[in-house]
């Protein structure tokens, strides 16, 4: 599970080609019905070992919700959607680096936490790949991307 941005291809950052990994992306990197389900049914189906929840340097979508903290101007339609499931990361990152003193390291900070919340929410929201993980037959970890480095850094447990 990764962002929508076009700049954190996992085929690329993982040097994969086509059909070699099973990849669903949503802006944000967060988990919706839909992507629940297509998580499960490589986990069920091609016997996926590994998800990977992969944010990344700079996202579009954390900003928002970042924003959204002294602001509503991103809470509307299903933007808003977006921005009410990253805001609890924006918060925590908030709380600890100030967002108005240093939004760089505040939005990094809230990029590693969206990226450990996703993993969280699907554990919590989708039986399948809590049992696949308790019988130790499914990894499923959190990371961040960065742009200038080109490093891919696991975050969280």
């Amino acid at each position: 599970m990764t962002c929508a941005d076009s700049r954190c291809s996992p085929e690329i950052i993982f040097n994969q080609g086509l059909g070699k990994i099973f990849v669903v992306r949503t802006a944000g990197n967060i988990f919706g019905d839909c992507d629940y389900g297509s998580v499960e049914y490589a986990v069920d189906h091609l016997h996926t070992p590994l998800v990977v929840v992969l944010g990344h340097q700079n996202c579009g979508a954390v900003s928002a919700a970042m924003s959204s903290l002294s602001d509503d101007s991103h809470d509307h339609g299903h933007i808003g959607t977006l921005v009410k499931k990253i805001k609890p990361s924006a918060q925590k990152a908030n709380s600890e680096i100030p967002y108005k003193d240093d939004k760089v390291k505040s939005l990094a900070k809230a990029i590693e936490y969206n990226a450990i919340n996703a993993a969280q929410d699907l554990l919590q929201k989708s039986e399948l790949v809590k049992k696949m993980v308790d019988e130790g037959k499914l990894k499923v970890v959190s990371a961040v991307y960065s742009f200038e480095t080109g490093v891919v850094t696991r975050v969280g447990v």
